[in-house]
């Protein structure tokens, strides 16, 4: 049973070499006449898609459907694939984007049926160029969205940041905790945050060392803690970073005001 899925894409490979005279085929014993195994199973190109559409890459998106387009351009008789791939990216478009089929209704304004002209269609080379225009809609899209949507990320993730100041936080443990890659959180940050992702960070955690020094009778150490640095030493180096003083000094400033 949990073979079923691989037979499947494997007896939609070789349909199209059925004939006639021999209607019954294996496709183990093709050997040479046989496609490769899983070289039309979009599920390898899945998780690239979902990324893109997370981070809004429209450059890796671009990749993923010049790759898809070459390998079926190079292999023009397996239409059934070919719809296959286009069908599952249209659905993947869908469900994932806000709104997405709002979205793709409007990339199609201009086509009798819509998006659903794809099921007129009725060969590889056709696919294709309805894969081509519908990647230059979603791609021009998704640009256009990431102008509005990134700037809420990276106040979203400031917000996460304040109340979870207390803790151990990494830019991988963060972007992980928002579904997008480190690189492109760090990327944010330094485009919308005016500071780095860690200076940020180290930027709360002093603010709110500063408010534990001011209320509370704790020693550095316990400070440090329990603000989740590594050692006293290690927190008195990046508040003097921060502030131009170190922790003792600071302190003192407070009695004298």
């Amino acid at each position: 049973p949990f073979q079923i899925a691989e037979s499947y894409q494997d007896a939609r490979q070789i349909a199209s070499l059925a004939t006639l005279e021999e209607p019954l085929l294996f496709y183990d014993s093709l050997k040479e006449s046989a496609p490769d195994r899983n070289a039309f199973n979009l599920s390898l190109f899945k998780d690239g898609i979902v990324r893109a559409f997370d981070e809004f890459d429209t450059n890796r998106l671009k990749e993923i459907f010049e790759d898809i387009i070459s390998l079926f351009a190079a292999n023009p008789t397996h239409y059934l694939q070919a719809m296959d791939a286009a069908s599952n990216i249209l659905y993947l478009t869908i469900s994932l984007l806000p709104d997405g089929h709002t979205l793709v209704n409007q990339m199609f304004t201009d086509y009798p049926d819509g998006y659903r002209s794809l099921y007129r269609l009725t060969a590889t080379e056709q696919v294709l160029n309805w894969l081509e225009f519908f990647q230059q809609q979603l791609c021009f899209q998704l640009e256009e969205r990431k102008k509005n949507y990134s700037n809420p990320i990276v106040l979203k993730v400031q917000r996460y940041i304040t109340e979870h100041v207390e803790e151990r936080l990494t830019l991988n443990d963060v972007a992980s905790s928002f579904g997008v890659s480190p690189n492109y959180l760090s990327q944010l940050f330094k485009k919308y945050a005016e500071v780095g992702f860690s200076e940020y960070i180290s930027q709360q955690k002093i603010a709110r060392a500063k408010e534990l020094m001011a209320n509370k009778n704790l020693k550095m150490y316990e400070i440090a803690e329990q603000l989740g640095f590594e050692s006293a030493f290690y927190f008195s180096k990046v508040f003097k970073k921060v502030t131009g003083m170190t922790p003792r000094d600071y302190i003192q400033t407070l009695h004298i005001f």
